[in-house]
């Protein structure tokens, strides 16, 4: 073997072994499928969920033909947690006019209806 094929021991060793087995990021990465609360009104649907430590930078909010899909992700010293969800949305979504706020960890996903789905008074006439 020539010297530079030749293993390390003793002193010399210890920086190149802190080299090979210093973590370049987390240590471990986990998904979680996070806990919401989901209300109905007359108008919309609102979606309100608990995101600890998830940044408006760090959460993705998609919505591809009828479900919406939430991922959002947060680093602590030795772990990434992705927090992800989807929801099938119903027929009566106006899937054009999603909101999401994330505001100190709570995230709030506004759901509007279809006018065509909101009740409407029909006026009786005489006659």
């Amino acid at each position: 073997m020539s010297a530079d094929t030749q293993p390390l021991t003793g002193e010399r060793a210890l920086p190149r072994m802190r080299e090979q087995t210093a973590p370049s990021g987390p240590v471990r990465s986990r998904k979680v499928p996070f806990a919401c609360d989901i209300y109905e009104n007359e108008d919309e649907y609102l979606v309100i969920a608990d995101l600890p430590g998830v940044g408006t930078d760090a959460l993705e909010a998609t919505v591809h033909a009828e479900r919406l899909s939430v991922h959002g992700t947060r680093i602590t010293n030795d772990a990434e947690i992705v927090y992800e969800r989807s929801f099938t949305l119903p027929q009566n979504a106006e899937v054009s006019a999603v909101a999401v706020t994330m505001k100190n960890g709570i995230l709030r996903i506004t759901i509007p209806k279809t006018h065509e789905s909101k009740p409407r008074r029909i006026e009786v006439r005489a006659g």
